[in-house]
Formats: structure tokens, sequence, C-alpha cells
């Protein structure tokens, strides 16, 4: 150990699922929104939507190899969630687009009980491009990528229209997690 880091301590190498469990728990407090199932797998679903975008812009897409690991590694970690199909919408619309993406033959509704790896496939599959392609074309104002990809955090978890309340302590808690993932993944 060299000086320096046994003076200020060095950094501890966290995993990606530590790091999208942590910050999934901190930004879901910080909006006052219950820590439930639920909700911590829609936050860590817009959370990666967000880290996909933001990664592959600050790192003008060098980075674009680890994806699909961060992508596995956060599908993994949801898997023992349990909700209701219904919960994850914010909207009737939203609901209908998440329950699409389930087959006819399964009857899933709003009311079924669903695991984690269900329900990320349903808001995963139904809303990457859009999402990520749309925080990746929002790279302008004063916080960059970020400041539009907590918007769309926030949507993703109150629904449409309700990203700006908390938008700034949201940016930021976004800009040190990509910090962290781009540690931990190089």
């Amino acid at each position: 150990m060299g000086i320096f880091s046994s003076i200020f301590g060095s950094k501890k190498k966290l995993t990606v699922e530590e790091i999208y469990t942590d910050y999934c728990h901190d930004i879901l407090s910080t909006i006052n929104l219950p820590i439930n199932d639920a909700n911590r797998l829609k936050a860590t679903v817009y959370l990666l939507f967000a880290q996909l975008a933001s990664i592959h812009v600050i790192t003008k897409g060098t980075y674009q190899r680890y994806m699909d690991g961060m992508v596995d590694d956060v599908k993994n970690l949801v898997k023992p969630f349990s909700m209701k199909a219904g919960e994850l919408a914010t909207s009737n619309e939203e609901l209908r687009k998440i329950l699409d993406e389930f087959p006819k033959e399964a009857e899933v509704d709003k009311d079924t009980k669903i695991n984690g790896l269900a329900g990320f496939n349903g808001i995963y599959f139904q809303f990457v491009s859009d999402v990520v392609t749309d925080i990746g074309t929002h790279t302008g104002g004063p916080m960059g990528v970020h400041g539009y990809a907590a918007i769309r955090v926030l949507e993703g978890l109150r629904g449409k229209g309700n990203g700006k309340d908390g938008m700034i302590e949201v940016a930021l808690k976004l800009t040190q997690m990509t910090d962290d993932l781009i540690f931990t993944l190089r």
C-alpha cells in the first residue's frame, strides 16, 4: 500500500450490483418514494437506462463492450424482487405497454404477481430504445447528459411530466454513479 493510499484511503472497487443497489435506495429516499420491490425495480431499470446513455456519451462509445455485462448484472440483481404487474406503471398507457411484453397465453394483468425478471423484461424491452436514445441526444444544458437523464429517471418513477422536482439532486447522484461505474468497469 502506498503512502498516499494509507493516508487518504484507497477507493474500494464496488461491484455493479452494489452500485445499483446503493444509488437506487439513495434516489428513492431523496425523492421520498417507498423502498419496496416495485419501486426498487423501476428505479434500478431507469438508472440502467440513464447509465447506458451517459456512459456511452461520456466515453464516446469506448465502453460499449461492457454494456451487455452491466445489463446482465442488473437483471440478476432484480430477479428476486416480487410485485404486482400494475405496480410497475405510472399510467394506464405505461401499464398497457408493460403488459404487452408478456405472452398472451400467460394472461398477465395488473393484479398478477410477477418476479423481478418478468418486471425487468416488461420495462426494459418496452422502453430501452426510446429512453436511452432520448437521453443520449439531450446532452446540452448546464448539467449535460446527467441533467436530462435525471428528468427521465424521475418521470420513470413518478410519471410523465413529473421530472423537475429533485432533478438537480438526482443529476448529481447520476454523475457520481457514472464515475463509480466507470471505475468498476475498467
